[in-house]
């Protein structure tokens, strides 16, 4: 199993853990911060919150060294790679995931800005009835782009949401 990560739905560090066993301790652990149940996977998809494989696995640390290296908060992941968003991502992270995933599209300049426009838009608070106008919107500047399952999955958990 690789080296994996957990969170309580608020976003704070909840440990490292390399195992099944250590998964399932986790799973029914509570923030010692806040209270709040510990996510170890993506609610969508199942996908374990990994490390980033640029970092390796700290070894040879003690227990309280590798929970302060995950501590920091530097590695907490907002969107899972299938879209879905963890219960800390807020609507701003939301957003900024929408505009990443935008970096890997081939539309024409014009097209660009007038999508990173309405983009901008979806990351204020958001207006009554705004996302179906978003996304009807976005289908229409760049339909390849709205199709894409991660970003349809962001556009529903923004609609869905309201955050």
């Amino acid at each position: 199993m690789r080296p994996s990560q957990a969170f309580c739905e608020q976003g704070h560090a909840a440990g490292l853990f390399a195992s099944g066993e250590q998964e399932q301790r986790l799973q029914r652990a509570r923030c010692c911060e806040c209270g709040a149940p510990v996510v170890t996977a993506c609610a969508s998809c199942g996908s374990a919150l990994a490390l980033p494989r640029a970092r390796r696995w700290p070894g040879g640390e003690r227990r309280e060294q590798r929970e302060a290296w995950s501590a920091t908060g530097a590695m907490r992941p907002n969107l899972c790679a299938c879209g879905a968003g963890f219960p800390w991502a807020g609507r701003a992270e939301r957003v900024s995931e929408l505009q990443h995933l935008l970096d890997a599209e081939q539309l024409a300049e014009a097209t660009d800005l007038r999508v990173r426009g309405l983009l901008n838009g979806l990351a204020g608070a958001p207006a009554s009835g705004e996302g179906g106008t978003a996304r009807a919107r976005l289908e229409q500047l760049a339909p390849g782009f709205a199709s894409r399952p991660a970003v349809a999955r962001i556009l529903n958990d923004l609609e869905r949401s309201g955050s």
